[in-house]
């Protein structure tokens, strides 16, 4: 739901409390896997526009429905350090790009961002791993239009 379900009344507080407790275990168990298997990088799909890039104004009247889950996921960068992509929609806007920045707004070098593009246009994007050597290069991102 909007501003994932936070701050809207208590029985959508309670369900964000129970969700949140299940996406930071999510996230810390394919952490812990990533960490543990010889593997080169992470990805992590979910649906919400989680405002990495802070483009939309924070909300004076609410709390920031976001905030948890992308300081979590600063935290997972940090510690995994190796490249993460986080895939998501919502917006349908095309974005590829590493907008993430820690509690002190520095720069998250190892997360890179891609929004992929949503009704009402058809589109795809063509994702390539290991392309570069390091985390800002790692990932290829090549968007694709329908014919008309």
């Amino acid at each position: 739901g909007s501003n994932n379900n936070l701050g809207r009344n208590a029985a959508m507080d309670a369900e964000y409390r129970q969700r949140m407790a299940a996406v930071n275990d999510w996230v810390e168990a394919s952490t812990a896997l990533a960490m543990a298997e010889p593997v080169q990088a992470l990805v992590l799909f979910f649906q919400a526009d989680i405002n990495i890039d802070g483009r939309y104004p924070p909300r004076t009247n609410k709390p920031d429905g976001y905030a948890e889950f992308r300081a979590l996921l600063a935290r997972t960068a940090q510690r995994l350090n190796k490249p993460l992509l986080l895939v998501h929609g919502d917006s349908h806007d095309y974005y590829f790009d590493q907008p993430m920045r820690d509690a002190k707004g520095n720069s998250v070098i190892q997360v890179t961002r891609l929004e992929v593009p949503g009704s009402p246009r058809t589109e795809w994007v063509k994702v390539r791993a290991g392309v570069g050597k390091d985390a800002r290069t790692f990932w290829q991102a090549t968007p694709f239009r329908a014919p008309d």
